[in-house]
């Protein structure tokens, strides 16, 4: 089979020409559109729920919302396992599944399970999946920067406007806040006040919920017009909520004033961010989407970012100090250069051994077109180009001109040794004759690395069983080699470049078979020892 492949190739080389050229103009274009990352991601498919309750303890945020969404997630398709976390004020279940689970077909299961889920729960409390990202997703950093703002307006200009118009970038799953001091408007009751009035705390919550809404109220014709009616009643600042009633006695308003004092706070605190010894700052967290490319997100944060600049308060800015593209160029820029300098002593080690530079030119052109090939296969299953896959890559170097070396060869001592022949057929038939040994030792090669799991995890006693039977293998055909060709070349040969005597024949079988038995005789000798 390998004999007549290698004919059909070598007869149809325009045929071979353009397969040639669409596989290097196949793997331009993959290369350009694979996702560049500093490391690999080895995130599960997981869906986590979050649920903020504040004022609960651990026990019964676990019992009135841990254990329903917890038990409602169990029997969807492609679950794996369903964890969960209850602390004060906070309740976290993640869901994993299967790792050939499509992402958004997990959360929408999950979306549809956490609809059954409410109806399990205490009224006030909405659960919530966290953001389409993983372990790695983590990609820019920065910091709102102003001169004579306050924490507390620093923190307001990042989530009100920073932070809004970062989630409209493409590719950005959610943006996050920390540090600084989160803007209330607080109502500090007075609790003798409300004895004193009768009034209850709960109606008091009543009457500021109520009175902090716009209603529609249909519209009124007049002639050939309408006139739209609206209650307007959205609170604005202070005095609005002071101004709000809660009740009269003898045609006298109470309102939130005579019973309580508002006055703009912060909220209860968690946590603080520090930096460069300037005291607490306020900070920002820009989270990746799976699956997105993220040198080209971050080129498109930065785009974002100097736009947003432009329209903030004077002295405010947003100044970044951690950039994943950093990382991602220099991890990238370091297997890029064990490349060139291992295709570079690729060359040089060929010109020397081959003595010929255009040979070695040849031979050395199967590395950039192999890698061609892999950068087709990676964008095909959806592989990032980062320091592990390159780093492959490179290591694997010397394994791509392994074939084309060995065929190169063959064909010069063709050449050089039947010059009665025409150079096509000698061409043909130094192919045909290592035809199937190369192709048998390529899938011993592809053996090797079968045992490699998807993920990235190796099986090591499965691969040095491998490599040691490969290695004993290829020992053993170096010998044999190197025996054959010491009594071919005892005698000149002549007729079909093939043809042997046969009592060099018989020589060169009875050689190999005494060395094959002084081999296993001394393996026996020392696996007895």
């Amino acid at each position: 089979m390998t004999d007549n492949l290698i004919a059909f190739f070598y007869r149809e080389r325009l045929l071979v020409a353009v397969v040639s050229m669409l596989i290097v103009a196949g793997g331009i274009l993959a290369l350009r559109r694979l996702n560049v990352d500093a490391f690999p991601d080895v995130t599960p498919v997981q869906v986590e729920i979050d649920t903020e309750a504040q004022g609960l303890a651990p026990e019964e945020i676990e019992r009135q919302i841990t254990f329903p969404i917890e038990n409602e997630m169990n029997g969807i398709s492609g679950v794996t396992r369903v964890e969960s976390l209850s602390k004060f004020g906070l309740s976290v279940v993640v869901v994993y599944f299967n790792d050939d689970t499509d992402i958004y077909f997990a959360r929408q299961q999950v979306f549809e399970r956490l609809s059954s889920a409410k109806d399990h729960i205490p009224a006030g409390f909405e659960p919530q999946m966290g953001p389409i990202t993983t372990g790695t997703g983590q990609i820019y950093l920065y910091q709102i920067v102003g001169h004579g703002q306050s924490n507390q307006e620093l923190r307001t200009i990042q989530d009100w406007i920073v932070k809004l118009q970062l989630r409209t970038v493409p590719g950005v799953a959610d943006v996050l806040s920390f540090g600084g001091d989160v803007k209330q408007y607080q109502v500090i009751v007075d609790q003798q006040a409300l004895v004193n009035y009768n009034i209850t705390l709960k109606s008091l919550f009543q009457a500021i919920q109520n009175n902090n809404q716009n209603t529609g109220a249909n519209f009124i014709e007049h002639g050939d017009e309408q006139y739209v009616v609206r209650g307007l009643g959205l609170v604005k600042d202070i005095e609005d909520i002071k101004n709000i009633v809660l009740d009269s006695r003898g045609g006298t308003p109470i309102r939130v004033s005579d019973v309580a004092r508002v006055e703009i706070g912060n909220e209860i605190r968690q946590g603080a961010v520090t930096k460069d010894g300037q005291g607490e700052v306020v900070t920002g967290i820009i989270l990746k989407r799976i699956n997105e490319n993220t040198k080209q997100v971050i080129e498109r944060i930065k785009e974002k970012v100097a736009e947003i600049n432009k329209a903030l308060p004077a002295g405010v800015t947003i100044v970044d100090f951690y950039d994943q593209a950093e990382l991602v160029d220099n991890s990238v820029h370091t297997v890029v250069e064990s490349l060139i300098e291992g295709e570079a002593l690729v060359l040089v080690i060929l010109v020397l051994l081959l003595g010929n530079f255009r040979s070695s030119f040849i031979t050395a052109a199967a590395i950039p077109f192999c890698m061609l090939v892999a950068f087709i296969l990676m964008w095909y299953a959806g592989l990032s180009a980062n320091l592990m896959s390159l780093g492959g890559l490179a290591i694997s170097i010397g394994m791509m001109v392994d074939a084309t070396v060995v065929m190169v060869e063959n064909i010069y001592r063709h050449l050089e040794e039947h010059r009665e022949h025409s150079t096509r057929a000698a061409i043909l038939v130094a192919a045909q004759e290592i035809g199937r040994p190369m192709f048998f030792a390529i899938l011993i090669i592809i053996a090797v690395f079968l045992p490699v799991d998807v993920d990235g995890f190796v099986h090591r006693s499965d691969v040095m069983r491998a490599v040691a039977a490969a290695q004993e293998r290829r020992g053993q055909a170096k010998s044999n080699h190197s025996i054959l060709q010491r009594h071919l070349r005892s005698r000149p040969r002549v007729g079909h470049p093939s043809s042997l005597s046969r009592a060099h024949y018989c020589r060169a079988l009875a050689c190999l078979e005494l060395r094959r038995r002084l081999h296993s005789r001394q393996r026996v000798s020392a696996h007895d020892r």
